[in-house]
């Protein structure tokens, strides 16, 4: 049984979320969502990801430090 892609969004901004989302929902994978770089790294140590789309401009924790 072949493993479905997994892509981690870490994006603060609902609307750029969405856009991301609706892009990529076309193609079967799964999408995780984080809107803050500690959930983004929570997120990346429970699930297999296989890509990161991360935000530099986070709250708190910026990208370059997630």
């Amino acid at each position: 049984m072949n493993k479905k892609f997994t892509l981690l969004v870490i994006e603060d901004d609902e609307a750029s979320y969405k856009l991301i989302e609706a892009a990529l929902r076309v193609i079967d994978i799964e999408i995780l969502h984080a809107d803050n770089g500690q959930d983004g790294i929570n997120l990346f140590s429970k699930h297999n990801v296989d890509l990161v789309l991360l935000d530099i401009q986070l709250p708190g924790m910026d990208g370059y430090e997630v």
